[in-house]
């Protein structure tokens, strides 16, 4: 099986980006800026109609694509807090890049935004969905030592599973929520982060806007 985008590098790659951007970034748009399509009961809906799906997120989060959050210096910043990530770093803000979507609380606290990542990975066509599950849950075992916590799910946007985990060493011990959807060659992997003495209280929040979840 040729490599593909996993949870963990997605999970890596929006803690440093916001952290790399500060938030900010340039206001220019591209083939994947997310555009409003609703709002309800305290969540906007964006949709990112180039990727083919849409997520609604609380109305007072900041929605960006990853190439308005990332300007030559926070490149140079994010690289040299990681070089081991630089590859990816330099596909970032390519169309190719396989973060579609950041969204974040801009009520940080202690250096940390709230945020969700929206990342999808091209599959081999012989890639069936339990060994996408399964690439995923080795993964992160691989990079914490433990497996993570899991359950299989139905939502709206169909069966995913939902994965749980804290990689040790990250400033504020942020905690990874993600939900693993998928489809014949593409998998979905929304990216959930807070801090693991906040991730409770975004629990809410988090459940609903992965049960807003669809894709075509």
């Amino acid at each position: 099986m040729r490599q593909v985008y996993s949870g963990v590098l997605g999970f890596l790659l929006a803690v440093l980006v916001l952290a790399a951007s500060a938030c900010g970034g340039s206001s220019g748009e591209s083939a994947d800026t997310a555009q409003k399509s609703g709002s309800s009961n305290g969540f906007t809906t964006y949709s990112v109609d180039s990727q083919g799906f849409s997520i609604a997120v609380p109305d007072s989060w900041k929605t960006a694509s990853v190439d308005e959050l990332l300007d030559d210096d926070a490149v140079a910043a994010l690289k040299a807090k990681s070089p081991v990530l630089g590859n990816a770093v330099d596909q970032l803000g390519k169309p190719s890049s396989f973060v579609k979507l950041l969204a974040f609380d801009t009520n940080a606290t202690g250096g940390f935004a709230t945020n969700l990542n929206v990342g999808i990975t091209q599959l081999p066509d012989d890639v069936t969905q339990k060994q996408f599950f399964d690439l995923n849950v080795a993964q992160v075992r691989q990079a914490t030592g433990k497996p993570p916590e899991q359950e299989e799910v139905d939502l709206p946007g169909g069966h995913a599973l939902h994965i749980t985990w804290i990689l040790p060493g990250l400033s504020g011990d942020p905690v990874a929520d993600q939900y693993l959807f998928y489809t014949p060659g593409k998998g979905y992997i929304l990216t959930y982060s807070a801090t693991s003495d906040q991730v409770h209280d975004y629990a809410d929040t988090f459940e609903q806007s992965a049960n807003s979840f669809t894709h075509g």
